[in-house]
């Protein structure tokens, strides 16, 4: 298949002491049919040759085969749409119907409209919005200019009648962002990054690329509860605190396939259900923006926290992560440790390049003291940060939710008990960590720091798991085994605060009374 390309047969053995060569005739053609649904063809192999894209032969369909041309047209036309990236099964509807309606009203004028005024249609409407357009202005003056210039004058009763029908207001008005804020998607469409984004605007263009999957999960919990809002209160108008600023709250389904498009054929259906893991997409968001501010380097570190507020503000009040990971990350900039890690300019090592919390510069430097330090003040942020993160979660909880299982003094009594015995753990988690960096001597500078920090891990980790097994216990008949678990992530964890008795004897003796 390459120009004088030639094949060896060896399987044929030898003729005439030479392996057998087969040159292509001139006329030499192979064709290849290929059906998506099985697979796609390589990008090498599709270079080789002329591709032809066969749409359905809809004059081979009839009724009786229970097939309707039509339906299978429009079917493929809002598929052309999804695949050149146009977001919003309802949008994808509005657009497909009115191409559908001024091609079949076009031939009875004797006018083809084919896919090119669709592909036409679609270029100038991301490029005005691309220049900051209204999204229903972009898409009525781009819909006149394709179709007007295709239909001619005779064709401008078909054009507004489409226009007013299926791209009116009232018609997209069951989507409220689409007609108040501008249209986009997390990271991409309209505005996708381009090499000239990274030649001009390379610390912007990079900040923007490692938050794009964060932006992308923060997007879908906002999404879905804004669904669940919009369906409790289906009578009233629901408003974001910043209307006036661009917001992501699109179709779930839409955003998934769009992102991860799985198939050539993907489809757009409202009628589907997406099922939506709550938790599983809030671990997924903790474990994105632990990786996302771990790329930050020295110098681009306070962008990344203007973004993650830009992601908390567009978001508002339906993702409350960003705001609550913010909290999180000044807590820890405030804490000593980060005076270890924000010295790094006074060693001998340009790190200027390198993210704050990388270990490659053991790899990089010299080993010495400092270098020891900045690398255990950097294992030193993840059971911080996991620190914080729990407390958090802690603080946000509404124990007056259990208040309808038991009596009002019983439930009071309890708490109370509770609240008491997580401030003595807390008093003592604090007092270790002042240890490790404000005490005599610094914990992070001893030899025993390594075995120190396990030792913390272990306390922080079933702290974690304690406070998860006694939430799930609440349920008991749903997860009886989360009694169990609970206890024994309590022995755990009252194990693991015995071992500091030697460096924060007060503290722990504070908090074993409150177990009794």
């Amino acid at each position: 298949m390459e120009p004088c390309g030639s094949i060896t047969v060896n399987e044929r053995g030898i003729v005439d002491g030479n392996p057998l060569v087969i040159h292509p005739h001139p006329n030499f053609r192979i064709f290849l049919t290929v059906n998506p649904h099985y697979g796609e063809v390589s990008r090498a192999m599709r270079n080789r040759g002329v591709e032809i894209f066969m749409l359905q032969p809809y004059w081979a369909l009839d009724d009786k085969s229970g097939y309707n041309d039509e339906d299978v047209e429009f079917k493929d036309v809002r598929r052309f749409l999804v695949l050149s990236g146009i977001p919003i099964g309802h949008l994808v509807d509005s657009m497909a119907r009115a191409h559908t309606y001024a091609k079949n009203k076009g031939s009875e004028l004797n006018d083809h409209i084919t896919y090119l005024e669709l592909s036409h249609w679609v270029h100038l409407f991301l490029q005005l919005l691309k220049n900051g357009c209204c999204p229903i202005w972009s898409l009525k003056i781009s819909w006149e200019h394709i179709y007007l210039s295709s239909l001619g004058v005779e064709g401008e009763n078909i054009i507004n009648f489409a226009k007013t029908k299926y791209l009116s207001v009232t018609n997209l008005a069951g989507y409220d962002d689409l007609t108040a804020c501008p249209l986009g998607l997390p990271g991409g469409w309209p505005l996708p990054l381009t090499v000239r984004d990274y030649v001009y605007y390379s610390k912007e263009a990079s900040i923007k690329q490692n938050c794009m999957y964060l932006e992308f999960l923060g997007t879908q919990i906002a999404s879905h509860q804004y669904q669940i809002a919009r369906k409790r209160h289906s009578t009233t108008c629901l408003h974001t605190p910043n209307d006036h600023v661009r917001v992501y709250l699109m179709d779930l389904m839409t955003l998934h396939e769009l992102m991860f498009p799985k198939a050539s054929n993907v489809m757009i259906s409202d009628e589907r259900e997406c099922k939506f893991d709550s938790e599983l997409t809030n671990k997924m968001l903790y474990f994105a923006a632990n990786w996302t501010i771990e790329q930050a380097t020295e110098s681009d570190f306070k962008f990344y926290l203007l973004r993650f507020k830009w992601f908390s503000s567009q978001m508002q009040p339906f993702c409350q992560f960003f705001s609550n990971f913010l909290i999180v990350i000044e807590q820890m900039i405030k804490h000593p440790i980060w005076e270890y890690i924000s010295c790094r300019d006074k060693l001998d090592v340009d790190l200027k390049l390198m993210p704050l919390l990388s270990l490659d510069l053991v790899n990089l430097a010299p080993s010495n003291k400092k270098i020891k330090y900045l690398c255990n003040a950097v294992s030193f942020f993840d059971p911080l940060r996991l620190t914080y993160q729990q407390r958090n979660i802690e603080s946000q909880h509404s124990f007056d939710d259990e208040a309808n299982i038991e009596s009002q003094n019983s439930f009071d009594e309890k708490a109370s008990c509770f609240i008491q015995l997580l401030k003595s753990l807390h008093f003592l988690q604090d007092e270790i960590l002042h240890k490790f960096v404000a005490s005599t001597p610094k914990l992070i500078e001893d030899q025993s720091f390594d075995y120190k920090l396990q030792l913390y891990s272990n306390l922080i980790e079933d702290h974690v798991f304690f406070w998860r097994y006694f939430i799930s216990s609440k349920f008991i008949d749903i997860c009886p085994e989360a009694v169990d678990q609970m206890i024994i992530s309590w022995h755990s964890l009252v194990k693991d605060a015995q071992k500091f008795t030697d460096i924060c004897p007060q503290a722990v003796d504070i908090f074993l009374v409150s177990l009794s």
